[in-house]
């Protein structure tokens, strides 16, 4: 999952956030299954400390789009995982900033 940070006409602008390489406890694919026009929501929290850029630098407010990109390989092939690129609606956000 990232985050493309748009510009006024919804062009990418130059900001993409990725979430901070981590160590994990396991390192395996995992999936959920779901039927033809269910949607899994969840909740993500855009702290600096996690994405690696801080929002706070940029224009407020924002105007972002999810993206989760599955690339195939052979572990999604093995598991019959669907590859490809998935973009959500943008959605304007504004940033606060709380010490």
């Amino acid at each position: 999952l990232f985050f493309e940070v748009l510009d006024e006409n919804g062009a990418v602008a130059d900001r993409i956030l990725r979430d901070q390489p981590r160590g994990w406890t396991v390192n395996y694919p995992s999936w959920r299954e779901l039927d033809p026009g269910e949607s899994w929501v969840f909740d993500v929290t855009l702290d600096p400390s996690e994405w690696g850029h801080s929002l706070c630098d940029g224009p407020n407010p924002l105007l972002i789009r999810p993206v989760y990109e599955v690339r195939p390989d052979n572990e999604t092939d093995e598991c019959g995982v669907v590859t490809g690129r998935f973009e959500g609606d943008s959605l304007e956000v504004t940033v606060h900033y709380y010490l």
